[in-house]
């Protein structure tokens, strides 16, 4: 019962999001036909103050701006709850709501071997970056990736032999979705916040790596960690 309860809870909350970011994207529509609409308004033949166009249009992007940025949040927020879902298991349904259609499509972005690779790369700078200097670490934005905790960077050094196996077993073919989420979270790795919050991090890191592996291979070869 507590199960399907929650099953519901996480189509309702996806649901939900996808409707609200739905509802963000024609708004930012509008904008985009308002604005269209001054340009027009702007070049044509017309009376009308140029400044009094300008500031209109000026107005109209600003707002269009925020909408934009509104509706991806939201749509990040739909993506997190779709991995979430694909975490404990959802997969294969009927794609009869926009929901199931969500998932679906979630699930072939990341198992397609354009993303496959992206990963792979991914985790092969995060392992290149272990190696960086705590001096060094304003570069790494320049990366697109999030500094690292020494405790995490511990975690990667200690396991890179898996992380490499990762890498390269993921680039080679399609693997269990929900070991792809598990390494993508890998990639982008949260900034802690407070002591207590690296440790647990960096715990939850080496879990997520051996995880992973055990949903690609359930026999996993015997990985040197100092190699």
């Amino acid at each position: 019962m507590a199960e399907g309860t929650e099953q519901r809870a996480d189509w309702k909350g996806l649901s939900e999001a996808l409707a609200e970011r739905n509802s963000i994207a024609d708004q930012a529509l509008a904008l985009t036909t308002f604005l269209v609409a001054c340009v027009v308004w702007r070049v044509a033949p017309l009376r009308t103050p140029d400044s009094f166009v300008d500031a209109v249009f000026l107005v109209g992007a600003l707002g269009l701006m925020m909408v934009a940025t509104l509706a991806w949040a939201k749509h990040e927020d739909a993506i997190m709850l779709t991995d979430q879902m694909i975490l404990v298991g959802f997969g294969g349904l009927a794609e009869q709501t926009s929901a199931e259609r969500f998932l679906a499509r979630r699930i072939r972005s990341i198992e397609n071997s354009r993303s496959r690779r992206r990963l792979a790369n991914g985790l092969r700078k995060r392992l290149h970056l272990v190696g960086v200097s705590t001096a060094s670490v304003r570069q790494l934005p320049v990366s697109g990736m999030t500094p690292m905790t020494a405790a995490q960077r511990a975690v990667l050094l200690e396991e890179k032999g898996l992380v490499a196996a990762l890498a390269e077993r993921v680039e080679r073919s399609p693997v269990d979705p929900r070991a792809l989420v598990m390494l993508w979270r890998v990639v982008h790795l949260p900034p802690p916040v407070g002591p207590q919050s690296q440790r647990r991090m960096s715990e939850e890191l080496r879990a997520r790596l051996h995880t992973a592996w055990q949903l690609i291979d359930d026999s996993p070869p015997a990985l040197d960690k100092a190699a």
